[in-house]
């Protein structure tokens, strides 16, 4: 439980599934919006949330930081061959990356579109690292089980949620048994981020089968897969701080799909209405 964060704040104090609700009320109002400035608030607001609940800024560097490699992948694969902007979003393109021969153009509307995704993805990838960083599979696990999920569908759950913490302390002790052996591990631009990455690939991949086996040996020695019915140690109740956490995040979720597919409020079309009355796209 080492790679679990326990704090004081009124986070943890709430019940289990209260956090796991939290994670898909953050989805749902991260899925409703496409804009750009709307998704940039959001992000603001979940890392706001994030460090008042004793959680550094730091630690969130460290996350996402190796999304960079990946999300520059997917910009080039959206411009060279799959495009999914829209087309109420595209605009007329200001510049081609072959400008003689007029091929793979780029407009502003498509790049709005995929600054919004960029930013849906950091949501995504923070809300659920901070839930899987302060939720222990245990507490999962309880919070399964009480909505009447199998308890072997619930640990193997529990176990697959959990996994980013591990991961995330695994490729830290991979870097760090490197590093004392003189590799070079944080290395700058592209093909350095690369060269990085591929020393920590393998061992990661390995020392993921090993610990599949373990579980799957421990789940089986417990006899989860047999026995259905099972009293948690620790009861879970819900109480009204629970309720009204539940109530404003999934209210919160329903709200900006509401907003988004009933009334139209959240496109990329309100960024690039604003850019024109600005003057600064046609």
């Amino acid at each position: 439980m080492a790679v679990f964060i326990r704090g004081k704040t009124y986070w943890f104090t709430l019940d289990p599934r209260a956090r796991v609700l939290f994670l898909i009320g953050v989805f749902l109002a991260a899925f409703a919006f496409d804009d750009p400035i709307l998704l940039f608030i959001g992000n603001v607001l979940l890392v706001t949330f994030i460090v008042r609940n004793e959680i550094s800024v730091k630690k969130m560097y460290n996350l996402v930081r190796p999304l960079t490699f990946t999300l520059l992948i997917y910009i080039l694969i959206t411009i060279l061959w799959i495009n999914p902007t829209p087309a109420q979003y595209k605009l007329e393109p200001f510049m081609y990356l072959l400008p003689q021969q007029n091929m793979f153009p780029i407009d502003f509307g498509t790049l709005l579109y995929l600054t919004g995704i960029i930013m849906r993805i950091y949501i995504m990838t923070l809300s659920a690292w901070f839930v899987t960083m302060t939720l222990t599979p245990p507490e999962l696990v309880s919070a399964l089980t009480k909505w009447r999920l199998p308890p072997s569908f619930a640990v193997a759950g529990a176990s697959s949620f959990a996994s980013l913490p591990y991961f995330q302390a695994l490729i830290q002790t991979i870097k760090e048994a490197l590093q004392s052996k003189g590799w070079e591990t944080e290395q700058k631009g592209l093909i350095g981020t690369i060269r990085s990455f591929v020393p920590i690939l393998f061992p990661v991949f390995f020392m993921t089968l090993k610990r599949s086996q373990g579980l799957a040996l421990a789940m089986e020695c417990r006899g989860i897969s047999q026995i259905e019915k099972r009293k948690p140690r620790k009861q879970l109740k819900y109480n009204s701080k629970d309720w009204v956490f539940t109530v404003f995040i999934m209210g919160l979720g329903i709200a900006c799909l509401v907003l988004f597919y009933g009334y139209g409020i959240g496109s990329v079309n309100i960024t690039i209405d604003m850019l024109k009355s600005m003057n600064i796209i046609h």
